[in-house]
């Protein structure tokens, strides 16, 4: 035996649902049509969804959208979601983009860690294995992450960690890293040109 449920409860979420991006509006004559409900119980909902600052109206445009107070809903699903959960449609997006792997690498004290990937379907590609990690003054996830950080922790984490060679790329001068850092957090992202492995290219 299925569960009870409140069905003008589901009738409400359902109209709620019929707002998405692609129709960020409706009238209400539209949302009757796609409902399958009357027009003067789409009224009755949309009023109580208004009262509850879920749904506002527009009177130029005579159509219903989305409230702000849904943003607090938002807010709340997303920080029970960790970065892990939150970062896989972004991987699959890039990857899907780029025809490349895509990978998520984030700080753990002096080092970075993929945490995430999506894997390229090219025959040749770079697959980094999850929790591996990563020197931060080589390679574009390293780099963009390091760029970041406060100059005495960029100070502390060469001193720690070293510049180890890796390539005849890789940045081995305290001082062409810190440039290369302020030119990376003035421009965003950060590019490496077979700073850790010959042949391979990254941005992050």
């Amino acid at each position: 035996m299925g569960q009870k449920t409140i069905q003008s409860l589901e009738k409400g979420l359902d109209i709620l649902f019929l707002f998405i991006e692609e129709r960020p509006s409706l009238t209400v004559e539209e949302i009757a049509l796609r409902s399958r409900l009357p027009k003067s119980t789409c009224y009755r909902f949309l009023n109580t969804l208004k009262k509850k600052n879920v749904i506002e109206f527009d009177g130029v445009s005579g159509k219903y959208k989305l409230g702000v107070r849904l943003l607090k809903l938002e807010t709340a699903v997303r920080s029970s979601l960790s970065i892990v959960e939150i970062s896989i449609p972004y991987l699959q997006q890039l990857s899907d983009l780029s025809g490349e792997t895509a990978q998520l690498v984030v700080l753990n004290k002096s080092e970075g860690v993929c945490v995430e990937r999506v894997e390229s379907t090219a025959t040749l590609r770079v697959m980094p294995d999850k929790g591996t990690p990563i020197y931060l003054h080589s390679g574009a996830a390293g780099k963009v992450i390091m760029a970041y950080l406060s100059p005495e922790e960029k100070d502390r984490i060469i001193k720690e960690k070293g510049l180890r060679k890796f390539t005849a790329n890789t940045i081995t001068n305290p001082d062409v890293l810190r440039k290369e850092l302020d030119e990376i957090r003035r421009r965003g992202y950060a590019v490496s040109d077979q700073e850790i492995y010959p042949g391979v290219k990254a941005v992050a």
